[in-house]
């Protein structure tokens, strides 16, 4: 291995460490009942290319 892949891996899974506790900080809440979602772009069955643009509606 050289020491370029080595630093490359450290540094990695240096900064990549606390994001794996940042899930355990941020307290989720259901829903509220009847919440819906709407993808209004694109259109069921559209090709994309990318970039892609999904635009959704609540």
């Amino acid at each position: 291995m050289n020491s370029s892949f080595t630093f490359l891996v450290f540094t990695f899974f240096i900064f990549i460490s606390p994001l794996s506790f940042a899930k355990s900080l941020v307290k989720l809440t259901p829903a509220p009942k009847g919440a819906k979602a709407y993808i209004i772009s694109p259109k069921n069955g559209e090709t994309v290319t990318s970039p892609v643009r999904v635009v959704f509606v609540l």
